[in-house]
């Protein structure tokens, strides 16, 4: 599955996102649930100001109140 990973998250990013730096093998550990993966993709692409990118993350998310409530917290 894709993850944050695949786009090379700064430190920076990780701290602000993840609430610390961490290797993508601890990541896995972390993120077992799919929407939770595609959560941080959202996450990851909002924080860089590309929508585009970010929305069809989110619409992929399963759970929709779940996708609903990130949506919220970005708007």
């Amino acid at each position: 599955m894709e993850t944050i990973f695949d786009y090379s998250p700064s430190e920076k990013e990780m701290e602000d996102l993840l609430g610390d730096v961490v290797t993508k093998d601890k990541y896995n550990e972390m993120r077992t649930d799919g929407d939770e993966v595609l959560a941080d993709l959202y996450a990851l692409f909002m924080y860089r100001k590309d929508e585009a990118s970010a929305t069809k993350y989110l619409d992929s998310i399963s759970k929709k109140d779940f996708a609903e409530s990130l949506k919220a917290s970005f708007f």
